[in-house]
């Protein structure tokens, strides 16, 4: 959608209009991913007043610009599935490649004003909430930002985000990078902690901070690990008994200073081996023992 050319609307029932406007959308897509050197991704937004591909010529086009960049990628709003999804202001995961893409408010885009849209505002642990998901299950997070009419960031924003990107800054190795894509009952979690995983290692995220004694038990898993420490590297005692994790010692106090979200990291020296409710195999309804995925 082009919201100012004067073909943008009508070319949905006027064919003359339609050639003209994908002509013009050809073409400035042939000028983007030609003048600026190797582009990774084309990144379509509002699929109105098309309703297929074909009114768009979505696929002679998008053959046609993967041509100019071979090695590009293309989201799903030219009105077909290409290489990944774009859920918008809510986080659906998908066996696909995919990205959430969510605004700061859950409202709009662009500039509201600060005032009435603080109440709808994500706090940090929000954010890390909708990140953690993401990351969980294979999907990258998009979060907007609404400038003000003078480029500059909402106040209600700054806070937030500068808290999150604290958080990064130590516990970002459970974030970034190429991570097993997680489905089902593979994920440990029992409504306080969820987990990433990359490679060997399991990444818990803990959202309650509650050892009894200094103890908290991990259940479900089937190999024990070669080290369990925070993000730190301050090791953290443990024993594996059975299908579970036993871990001694810990802190009364949440050591995430920031959120109140730490990260305990927990290292294999093969594939972490994981079944949910492996006390109770009722409860598997016949599933077998599958790997962190």
């Amino acid at each position: 959608m082009d919201w100012h050319h004067p073909d943008g609307g009508i070319c949905a029932y006027d064919t003359q209009a339609r050639l003209r406007f994908t002509k013009y959308i050809r073409d400035l897509n042939e000028e983007l991913l030609t003048n600026y050197g190797k582009i990774d991704i084309l990144w379509y937004d509002v699929s109105a007043p098309m309703e297929s591909w074909e009114g768009w010529d979505s696929l002679e086009r998008n053959q046609y610009l993967r041509s100019i960049q071979p090695h590009i990628i293309i989201n799903d709003r030219s009105k077909l599935p290409e290489d990944f999804g774009t859920p918008e202001e809510n986080i659906v995961p998908s066996e696909r490649d995919w990205e959430a893409c969510m605004t700061f408010n859950g409202i709009s885009w662009g500039y509201l004003d600060s005032a009435q849209t603080v109440p709808y505002s994500y706090t940090p642990q929000q954010i890390l909430k909708m990140l953690q998901t993401c990351c969980e299950r294979g999907g990258n997070l998009l979060l907007n930002v609404g400038p003000k009419p003078d480029g500059s960031l909402p106040e209600e924003v700054i806070e937030p985000l500068t808290k999150v990107g604290e958080w990064l800054k130590i516990n970002g190795e459970a974030v970034y990078g190429k991570l097993k894509k997680t489905w089902g009952n593979t994920n440990q979690a029992n409504g306080i902690s969820r987990s990433t995983t990359k490679g060997n290692t399991v990444y818990m995220w803990n959202k309650i901070w509650s050892p009894r004694n200094g103890e908290m038990g991990l259940g479900g898993f089937l190999n024990s690990p070669v080290r369990i420490e925070f993000m730190d590297g301050t090791p953290i005692d443990f024993e594996h008994k059975g299908d579970r994790i036993i871990l001694r010692g810990l802190p009364q106090d949440s050591p995430d200073p920031i959120l109140n979200v730490p990260i305990i990291k927990i290292i294999f020296d093969e594939e972490p081996q994981y079944r949910f409710a492996s006390y109770f195999p009722q409860l598997n309804r016949g599933r077998h023992p599958r790997e962190i995925k």
